[in-house]
């Protein structure tokens, strides 16, 4: 699996987890497309859940490993987790 495959499905799967109904490509040439968007802690932790057994899946790597890629991913790309709402 080639890196930018691995890129467009997780942003993607973030979107859809996030629920915005956004994709990769509709973000692609946007300025600062990370600000404009949030999730939830619930939707964070899904999302990195996923995107570890993906990872691990595609790439045959340990869990271990595919985690900390999973937490580079979601330092490079991954939606800021708003605050609780009171």
């Amino acid at each position: 699996m080639r890196t930018e495959v691995l890129v467009k499905d997780l942003i993607n799967k973030m979107f859809e987890i996030a629920q915005h109904d956004v994709s990769y490509e509709d973000i692609l040439h946007v300025e600062n497309w990370f600000n404009k968007y949030t999730m939830t802690q619930e939707q964070s932790e899904e999302w990195c859940v996923w995107g570890t057994e993906y990872i691990r899946k595609n790439f045959k790597l340990s869990k271990v490993m595919a985690r900390k890629k999973m937490d580079w991913a979601n330092l490079m790309w991954g939606l800021t987790v708003a605050p609780d709402k009171v």
